[in-house]
């Protein structure tokens, strides 16, 4: 998913407490955040530092539809969140200095943004 390739005409640089819904290449501070979308409709993404070192990748066989609802949400503290309706999953990648953690979080669980939580409950009801 990380490359020496050409950068796409598609990057966007995003602020805090914005969504992403659609695959392309993002710019966050000191990270990028890319939505590779496959020949057959599956997407996938990962989060590389500055120097490109990745920092997260998505697993190729936990794929996810563009013909479901799913979003990223960088939220006030850089931490990037991730719902995604096909797979009934809510991740974060919890900053913490230079570094951040994986944690798989329940869809109700309190520790989801508020702004969050409005978007999920309005795409899943």
């Amino acid at each position: 998913m990380f490359s020496c390739q050409k950068e796409d005409k598609n990057n966007q640089f995003i602020k805090s407490n914005q969504f992403v819904y659609a695959p392309g290449i993002y710019y966050h501070k000191q990270i990028k955040i890319i939505i590779k979308e496959f020949n057959d409709g599956s997407l996938i993404y990962g989060i590389a530092d500055k120097l490109n070192n990745i920092i997260y990748q998505q697993n190729i066989n936990q794929s996810f539809s563009n013909n479901s609802n799913w979003f990223l949400f960088i939220d006030q503290n850089d931490n990037i969140w991730f719902f995604t309706s096909d797979l009934q999953l809510t991740t974060v990648l919890i900053k913490e200095n230079e570094t951040y953690e994986y944690k798989k979080i329940a869809k109700n669980s309190n520790e989801i943004p508020n702004e969050m939580k409005a978007k999920i409950e309005s795409i899943t009801n």
